[in-house]
């Protein structure tokens, strides 16, 4: 389940922001290291960055595992959007929040080195209480100047979004950032199943029948569909759906109108 703007005020994606309430692979022996990334993980993101190539989801995402795993039972999970933070629980647990600083989601991203790369940098860090925090790390790119002026360039297009909106702040008195007036729009709720995907199945990762597609290759879709024989018989029955009981919004009166709570059962 996940949420994408009704307008993209801020721009396409991701500059308007996502929001992944629950993510999950459906298989049951998906591994990377010898533990499960399948139907026994769950995950919570947000996505935002001034381009696809400076998506900072990697500062605020969060994962539980689940011996038991989550496909053999109704779970509730829920994500608490307030105007300061983002709570994410399954069956009443965190398993991780977001609280921008003072800086907000430019401070959390790290927009302002030059030569930040999604592969060098490190996943946020989920504290024992639930709570992210970024554990960057970065690459000197060298003679790679093509790369550094793409970079300097999304840099400087967030900071002149982020200075444009102080400069509204300073006129109009309102303290809300850019940041967090972008979560502040009205977003649409999508229930969906997916098939494949880069990225989201690691290349090493490991699985009885094998992955029928590469990540990097330029025919990832026609691979997958044409390795069918390896995972077509697993898609039968009801095990093979996407089940919902029930979703819920709530209002809170102390939030504004577009804060909201929901709760998804699968």
């Amino acid at each position: 389940m996940w949420l994408l703007p009704k307008d993209s005020v801020y721009g396409g994606w991701p500059r308007s922001g996502e929001i992944d309430m629950i993510e999950s692979r459906g298989n049951r022996q998906l591994t990377v290291d010898n533990g499960n990334i399948g139907v026994q993980q769950v995950a919570s993101t947000l996505h935002w960055g001034p381009s696809p190539s400076s998506d900072a989801f990697m500062h605020a995402t969060a994962s539980k595992n689940n011996n038991a795993g989550y496909a053999s039972d109704f779970h509730i999970y829920r994500v608490e959007w307030t105007k300061d933070h983002m709570r994410f629980t399954v069956d009443g647990e965190e398993i991780g929040s977001v609280y921008p600083s003072d800086s907000g989601f430019y401070g959390l991203g790290q927009y302002g080195t030059v030569g930040r790369t999604r592969e060098s940098l490190g996943r946020c860090q989920q504290l024992q209480d639930g709570s992210i925090r970024p554990t960057g790390k970065y690459l000197n790119l060298g003679n790679n100047k093509n790369f550094q002026v793409e970079t300097i360039l999304m840099v400087v297009q967030e900071h002149i979004a982020n200075e444009s909106a102080k400069k509204e702040e300073s006129e109009s008195g309102d303290r809300i950032s850019i940041e967090r007036r972008r979560w502040g729009e009205r977003f649409y709720i999508i229930l969906n199943m997916a098939v494949g995907g880069n990225d989201f199945f690691p290349d090493n990762s490991k699985n009885p029948s094998g992955k029928p597609w590469s990540n990097t290759s330029p025919t990832a879709s026609s691979d997958f569909w044409n390795a069918r024989d390896q995972w077509l018989s697993t898609w039968q029955g009801d095990d093979a759906h996407l089940q919902v009981d029930y979703v819920k919004v709530f209002s809170r009166l102390t939030l504004t109108t577009s804060d909201v709570r929901l709760v998804v059962v699968k």
